[in-house]
């Protein structure tokens, strides 16, 4: 049974939290500042991690970090009142994996948290892609050509996973851009483009004819053995 675990001063939000997930057969343990989140983090193996930002005794910036350094596939959702784009992008670079605002919208807040969890399954479940001289190993998220690590960014990292767990299909740039911002909408195809040339420089036995990151003109990019 899925476990999630809400790290959020304001009691009301938890309760309401607890509420709308418990109703949906998830299991829920909740704590109301950062000291206590991480303790239950360490003690309950959750699934998915809520998290606030204005948390007492240990900063949500510094809960966040933790938690993925310690286990760097458990996906974090941030839910915060700072709606500002800086705050967003910096939580983004600390590895969490999703940013929604309050107030939140129940059903849209429900999505967000089946398709983290359905995105941690399918990375445990095939932890390892190799082609070429790369190996990737999406459990670690770390990448390899011809025995060395290939340092990827953040959002190269994402494009890259999301590409490689999704088994031949043509990804939308939208997609994309949604895997790699976090859901943001205020990017254009043109960021996309920029990660994959970078990505095919990085991994592609000859970035100018790419044989796995290909582009589908008009639609995206596939990934391909």
């Amino acid at each position: 049974m899925e476990k999630i675990l809400i790290i959020d001063r304001d009691g009301a939000t938890q309760k309401a939290l607890e509420l709308l997930l418990e109703s949906e057969g998830y299991v829920v343990e909740g704590g109301l500042d950062g000291k206590r989140g991480l303790a239950l983090f360490r003690n309950s193996r959750p699934t998915l991690v809520i998290l606030d930002l204005d948390l007492p005794r240990v900063r949500g910036r510094d809960v966040c970090r933790q938690i993925k350094k310690e286990v760097p596939s458990l996906p974090v959702l941030v839910l915060s009142a700072i709606g500002d784009e800086p705050e967003k992008v910096l939580m983004l670079e600390l590895g969490a994996d999703d940013y929604a605002t309050k107030p939140f919208g129940a059903r849209e807040l429900l999505a967000r948290v089946r398709s983290l969890i359905r995105q941690r399954h399918e990375q445990l479940a095939y932890p390892y892609i190799s082609f070429d001289d790369v190996c990737a190993d999406l459990r670690a998220r770390t990448v390899t050509r011809a025995g060395k690590p290939v340092h990827l960014t953040r959002c190269e990292l994402r494009i890259v996973e999301h590409l490689l767990r999704a088994g031949g299909r043509v990804i939308p740039y939208q997609e994309l851009l949604g895997k790699a911002y976090g859901g943001r909408r205020d990017r254009g195809p043109h960021m996309v483009k920029a990660h994959i040339a970078k990505v095919r420089r990085k991994l592609e036995m000859d970035p100018q004819r790419p044989s796995h990151f290909v582009t589908v003109h008009g639609v995206g990019y596939k990934f391909v053995r």
